[in-house]
C-alpha cells in the first residue's frame, strides 16, 4: 500500500499508467500530461504542480514537451506492485 501510494500520479490520483517523467523528476500518466498539454495551452512551455513541502507550495518547475520522457523502470515498479496487490488479495481470500 505504501508502494502504491509513491506511484500515484499527482493529476489523476490512480496509480500510474504509461509513466512520464518530467526534468524535475516527478512522474505523472502519459494520458495526464497529455490532456494538460492538449488543454488549451498555446504555449510550448508548462509547469509542474506537484506538491512540495508541507505549506503548501508546487514544484512549479517549467517542461517543454520535447523533454518529457517515459520511464521503463516506473512502469516494471507499477506492473510489480499490481502483482504483489493482487497476490495479496488473492491470498487473503483464500483463508
Amino acid at each position: 500500500e505504501a508502494l502504491e501510494l509513491q506511484l500515484r500520479c499527482p493529476w489523476c490520483a490512480h496509480v500510474l499508467h504509461n509513466p512520464q517523467v518530467l526534468p524535475c523528476q516527478h512522474a505523472y500518466c502519459k494520458a495526464c500530461v497529455e490532456n494538460v498539454l492538449a488543454a488549451g495551452r498555446k504555449e510550448s512551455l508548462t509547469r509542474c504542480t506537484v506538491p512540495v513541502g508541507v505549506n503548501g507550495a508546487r514544484c512549479n518547475q517549467p517542461f517543454f514537451r520535447r523533454e518529457i520522457k517515459e520511464s521503463r523502470l516506473l512502469e516494471g515498479l507499477v506492473q510489480t506492485c499490481k502483482a504483489l496487490t493482487a497476490a495479496a488479495a488473492a491470498g487473503s481470500a483464500s483463508q
